[in-house]
């Protein structure tokens, strides 16, 4: 199974300062990020959401975890995760987000 993506482009009066994203979906519910990370340098990382058990500290049924691979491009990331996809589904227990 592939992921597929969601662009959302920045607008409004911080649009210089809000940079794009793109959702990462599983069956049409959101399950990650690409972030375009801009300092110290310009690339994309992937972001994805995955199950944990709430704590009274945290009580958030789910963490983010970012890959330590970055991209030069979003297109990249694309490409990568989907290449990944087996190993992805192998080794984290993806959190789906309810939809919008």
């Amino acid at each position: 199974m592939k992921f597929t993506f969601r662009k959302h482009i920045a607008t409004g009066r911080y649009l210089s300062f809000e940079p794009d994203n793109t959702d990462i979906k599983l069956n049409k519910l959101q399950v990650g990020l690409i972030v375009e990370v801009r300092e110290p340098e310009h690339a994309y990382k992937v972001r994805l959401a995955v199950k944990k058990d709430p704590t009274k500290e945290s009580p958030a049924n789910f963490k983010w975890i970012t890959f330590k691979s970055s991209f030069e491009s979003e297109e990249e990331a694309r490409t990568w995760v989907n290449k990944y996809a087996d190993g992805i589904y192998a080794n984290h227990d993806l959190y789906r987000f309810e939809k919008e």
